[in-house]
């Protein structure tokens, strides 16, 4: 085998470097951001992240629940048939993980569906003190798990959401039961959570029909801590001993 080039084997190092110095990282969106994970249409698929190409992923599950939804889909016919009703039936898993090395929260989320979902998976959120959220999917998930199309970040930074499909003239990227979807991580910068409302929305639409439903969920969402009653009360009553103490000293020099 002839030896490699002076300067093509100082590129390979080169780029071995970057790969080990800087492994892959949640995607960085600002409130109204969302990047593209899946176009079937334009064939684009963008590779997940996993405990070995991003090490910190690594933490401890600090909150995880299922939680099983009811979504009436209505179906509206271009052709003057009448709407016809189904109901979509599923569960959604939402957990929380503290990082091991920042001890900041990241919050994942998984749905498997019956029969399947096409739409958008929103939670509420709280942008931290960087005005940024995390935003990636994990490839290390059940084998065939379907990335999302979209992630994104609200205008206000108040939702964040996984998009399944968009309306084009390419194969719609559904969850499709047995199958959950990937995991999808929210990245936050914030070490305490609360509970709030999310929503399941299926959306559909091809030239001769639209479908559409959506139903609210419970999610775990990060959460800004609000000051505690115990220093507040320290701080007022050394506030009122300085009142006191000026009034004194005012009265002693009169």
């Amino acid at each position: 085998m002839p030896a490699m080039p002076t300067l093509s084997r100082a590129l390979a190092l080169t780029a071995a470097w970057f790969v080990v110095a800087f492994p892959a990282m949640a995607v960085q969106l600002a409130p109204g951001e969302s990047v593209l994970v899946r176009d079937n249409f334009n064939v684009i698929f963008t590779p997940g992240i996993n405990a070995g190409s991003d090490p910190s992923l690594a933490g401890t599950v600090v909150a995880d629940a299922t939680r099983s939804f009811s979504l009436v889909v209505t179906t509206e016919f271009s052709s003057g048939m009448p709407p016809q009703t189904t109901t979509l039936t599923g569960e959604l898993h939402d957990w929380v993980v503290r990082r091991a090395d920042t001890g900041t929260l990241d919050f994942y989320m998984s749905m498997l569906p019956f029969p399947q979902f096409g739409g958008t998976i929103a939670r509420p959120w709280q942008v931290g003190s960087t005005g940024v959220m995390g935003a990636e999917w994990r490839d290390d998930g059940a084998p065939g798990a379907n990335p999302p199309t979209r992630l994104a970040l609200s205008t206000v930074g108040d939702s964040a959401s996984a998009l399944y499909f968009t309306i084009d003239d390419g194969a719609p990227n559904m969850i499709q039961y047995p199958t959950p979807s990937a995991p999808v991580l929210f990245r936050s910068d914030l070490s305490n959570f609360s509970s709030g409302t999310g929503s399941a929305t299926y959306s559909y639409s091809t030239e001769f029909s639209s479908a559409g439903g959506s139903t609210p969920l419970p999610f775990y969402m990060p959460a800004i801590p609000e000051p505690r009653p115990g220093p507040l009360l320290l701080v007022g009553l050394a506030g009122l001993a300085a009142v006191r103490w000026r009034a004194r000293s005012m009265g002693l020099s009169a």
